[in-house]
């Protein structure tokens, strides 16, 4: 499973969508940010875990700020296969900078591609009568 490029990503999908509705099996989409540095390994983690190892910080004098650096989105489609010789797995990578423009196309392909969804039926509820 390498990743594909977006264009290629929601091309694929398309197809995965439509073989789906054809087959009438299902689809598991996951999205996750993708972090490729051991936060473990990175010295300014280690120095504000041991701040709590000696004692618990005020939270006026606490150090941990909130992170400012942007990561990308690995999004993946599988199908339901059992057999995994027949498995179809997609993945790509969107960076922050195209996300706007990935969402917009990813969104219609998902919008297209799930037609076939019944609506949830509503329970039917009862008045008590007033007596």
């Amino acid at each position: 499973m390498a990743l594909l490029s977006n264009s290629e990503f929601l091309q694929a999908a398309a197809k995965l969508f439509a073989s789906a509705q054809e087959t009438r099996s299902s689809l598991y989409i996951t999205q996750k940010r993708l972090n490729v540095e051991d936060p473990v390994e990175d010295e300014d983690s280690k120095s504000q875990v041991s701040q709590f190892l000696s004692q618990p910080p005020l939270l006026a004098v606490s150090k941990i700020t909130k992170p400012t650096k942007t990561y990308p989105i690995l999004i993946r489609i599988t199908d339901g296969a059992k057999d995994k010789s027949k498995k179809q797995k997609i993945s790509t990578q969107v960076e922050p900078e195209h996300l706007s423009k990935f969402w917009r196309e990813y969104s219609s392909v998902v919008k297209s591609g799930a037609t076939g969804l019944k609506k949830k039926e509503k329970g039917k509820k009862k008045k008590k009568s007033a007596k």
